[in-house]
């Protein structure tokens, strides 16, 4: 199965670094075929190419899949989280009394909350931004998690009340790491010997130990949700030490 990747230029300055490492390396390595796309906010734009690519595809005779990335597509990666939220039901854990993610395209944020309120569960979900603030955010999560309940069937309200997001640690925006998540990275690598990412994971550390500094989580119990990334700390290491 051939894999087409498309990039989009996100990350302002990004150093030579950034563009051949971690992730990107990775996808040299599994004999991905790269494309770009040079505006990170189009995503419209974005989502036309990537369906102009498919169709070249076609003409070659292939038969492509196209994972879109925007908000009008159907939300189907977030039905690996609504699965997630059942396993955490269903596991011998103590309770939680909140949840914290990283909350970037919205179908983790999405999932994870349609999944735990279909489910019956009310744990707060704090979705930290990393990719828009928390103004142009909430819609988007709320429309999400109505999209993820209408493909599934479920007849589930969320109450807006329930899009929680935090956004005190998102400048100076999407893939820019600030004093904030490099200090995270370092505490939960060096206290818990766990690997965050400057992106997603490390943003969403960030606004956990802000809000635990607010006084916000005084007294909580707080699960934290690893989302994985780690590749992508070599594409910072000239940032990160």
């Amino acid at each position: 199965m051939e894999c087409h990747i498309q990039l989009e230029d996100r990350v302002p300055d990004a150093s030579a670094l950034y563009q051949s490492n971690g992730n990107v390396l990775l996808d040299k390595l599994f004999g991905a075929t790269f494309h770009s796309y040079p505006e990170g906010e189009d995503e419209a734009g974005a989502d036309a190419s990537v369906a102009a690519i498919a169709e070249g595809l076609k003409a070659e005779g292939k038969t492509p899949y196209v994972i879109p990335l925007g908000a009008d597509s159907a939300p189907t990666g977030a039905l690996g989280y609504v699965s997630a939220a059942l396993e955490l039901v269903e596991a011998d854990l103590p309770s939680f009394d909140d949840i914290i993610i990283s909350s970037g395209s919205a179908l983790t944020h999405a999932g994870l909350l349609l999944g735990l309120r279909a489910l019956g569960d009310t744990t707060p979900v704090y979705g930290v931004c990393v990719r828009r603030d928390a103004e142009a955010r909430s819609a988007r999560v709320a429309k999400r998690t109505a999209d993820v309940a209408a493909l599934m069937g479920l007849d589930v309200q969320v109450p807006s009340a329930d899009v929680r997001l935090f956004d005190g640690v998102l400048a100076p925006g999407y893939g820019q790491l600030n004093d904030a998540v490099l200090s995270a990275i370092k505490q939960t690598a060096q206290l818990e010997g766990l690997l965050l990412d400057p992106v997603y994971t490390g943003k969403a550390m960030a606004g956990a130990l802000a809000l635990a500094n607010a006084k916000k989580l005084a007294g909580r119990k707080v699960l934290f949700w690893h989302t994985g990334g780690t590749p992508a700390l070599f594409a910072y290491a000239d940032q990160l030490v």
